[in-house]
């Protein structure tokens, strides 16, 4: 499987999400307010055993961390921005439990919800969001070209 076909799935897991407006597969110069809330899906890291899952074939678990801008920092009153957080708490976690291998994926072992940053201040094209960070960790079978 390649990185390329396991962020399209991902991509369609979040556009699922009640609420969701956009998932960008690459960081956008700005994103407009109307377009909120928006995840970006950022490739992460990978580690690698070999031997995990039979001859010519090893298990890669890759991180990718999907950033939802939810609101402009300065929206509505004093913790409104920050309210508007709350729920995706749990719908990410929801969504991402219910797709435990990327809905039958071909190669994929697992999609698990690892962590998230809580809410985090970030910002895009000079406007500053409130966000939060949750931490995705797909693991495969993968050929080892062998």
């Amino acid at each position: 499987m390649s990185v390329t076909t396991v962020r399209a799935a991902l991509i369609t897991l979040l556009s699922g999400i009640s609420g969701v407006k956009r998932v960008y597969a690459h960081a956008p110069n700005s994103m407009p307010a109307s377009e909120l809330p928006a995840f970006i899906l950022i490739t992460g890291a990978a580690r690698h055993e070999p031997a995990a899952m039979g001859r010519g074939t090893i298990k890669e678990e890759r991180t990718y961390t999907a950033v939802l801008c939810i609101a402009p920092a300065q929206t509505g009153g004093a913790g409104e921005a920050e309210a508007a957080c709350d729920p995706y708490f749990a719908l990410v976690r929801d969504a991402v439990f219910n797709a435990p291998t990327l809905s039958g994926l071909a190669g994929v072992v697992s999609c698990r919800l690892t962590g998230d940053s809580g809410i985090v201040p970030g910002t895009l094209g000079g406007v500053g969001y409130l966000a939060i960070e949750f931490t995705i960790t797909v693991t495969e079978r993968v050929s080892a070209g062998v």
